[in-house]
């Protein structure tokens, strides 16, 4: 009985293993994705060339592209410090 329960135990873990590694590798295809996505509309370039902090509007004006869409891409970027946040006062 007790070797039944230490297998059901062991069982258990390793499917809580495979579904946290599972979703390492979501997480990491995401960060990569939005990466690449913002390489390819050329944020990095445009903000680095700009030289002044600029609005989510602004830089959307200036690469045209949706607001909303950069908004999201920002935000990604902005939690793992790939760029700055300032808030407007």
């Amino acid at each position: 009985m007790g070797e039944l329960k230490e297998k059901d135990r062991l069982m258990v873990k390793e499917e809580e293993d495979a579904k946290v590694r599972v979703w390492k590798y979501v997480c990491g295809f995401v960060g990569m994705a939005v990466v690449k996505c913002a390489v390819e509309h050329e944020i990095f370039d445009f903000i680095e060339n700009h030289g002044i902090p600029m609005t989510i509007n602004e830089l959307s004006a200036a690469l045209a592209c949706s607001s909303l869409f950069l908004c999201h891409i920002m935000r990604f970027l902005c939690a793992p410090k790939v760029v700055k946040r300032k808030v407007q006062q």
